[in-house]
């Protein structure tokens, strides 16, 4: 995109770069099937469906300023999009805030209960998910996860 900010309508740039990111959160969290399935599902409903995505864009279109692939780049807003809906939900808690909306719906610790939503799985003694900041963990590795073509793979094998 890299416009000059009077020649773009920020309201689209921002809608354009929001569906792009939310497309790369549906894509990096796909519902498995399994016991898992739930977590993932709270995952999902904290993380997709609304919001403004303005880290995401920031993301993106500094991304843009220095050439970076939207595929790669939207990976990153997603993962950093995932962190921001993650602390979120943490702050929604009824240890915390105790907030029983959040974008218009219930909080994730209403919709799917406070020990099965993202943060909070250390607390549940019936899963074995891994706690929250193993939650946490992942959603971090998802941005510095490196995609790297075969061919790369080779000219470093050869290094």
């Amino acid at each position: 995109m890299s416009a000059t900010l009077d020649r773009i309508d920020i309201r689209i740039a921002l809608a354009e770069q929001a569906a792009v990111v939310e497309q790369a959160i549906d894509t990096l969290l796909p519902l498995p099937d399994g016991h898992e399935r739930r977590l993932v599902e709270s995952m999902r409903y904290a993380t997709l469906g609304g919001g403004k995505r303005m880290r995401g864009f920031l993301v993106m279109e500094v991304a843009g300023l220095f050439g970076v692939a939207t595929a790669c780049a939207a990976r990153v807003a997603a993962s950093v999009e995932m962190l921001h809906a993650y602390s979120l939900v943490h702050d929604d808690l009824p240890a915390m805030d105790d907030d029983d909306v959040r974008r218009g719906q219930p909080s994730t610790h209403k919709r799917f209960d406070e020990f099965e939503c993202p943060t909070c799985d250390a607390y549940n003694p019936h899963t074995d998910f891994g706690n929250g900041d193993e939650v946490l963990c992942a959603y971090c590795g998802l941005a510095f996860e490196v995609e790297v073509s075969d061919e790369a793979k080779l000219k470093l094998r050869e290094a």
